[in-house]
């Protein structure tokens, strides 16, 4: 949700051109790095959509993927820094 509109839609628009990507160039390997979710503890949906492309990259697709999620700002030892 953004400003009360879900961005559901788009989010899985985008992330199907992503595997479609994936599936075209076929690389060693597909990493995705930073913020995989908008909030410390993301949405159902959010999850499920994101279940569903680490699932065709990997199983559908045999794409060895790596996902490495940023901490929030709140659990991270900078965040207690003066």
């Amino acid at each position: 949700m953004y400003n009360n509109v879900s961005l559901l839609e788009d989010l899985q628009h985008v992330l199907q051109h992503f595997v479609a990507l994936a599936k075209e160039l076929r690389p060693d390997v597909v990493v995705i790095a930073g913020d995989l979710y908008d909030r410390a503890v993301p949405l159902g949906d959010a999850v499920e959509v994101f279940d569903e492309v680490l699932c065709r990259l990997v199983l559908d697709l045999h794409l060895p993927t790596l996902a490495i999620a940023e901490p929030s700002p709140a659990s991270s030892p900078v965040a207690d820094l003066p």
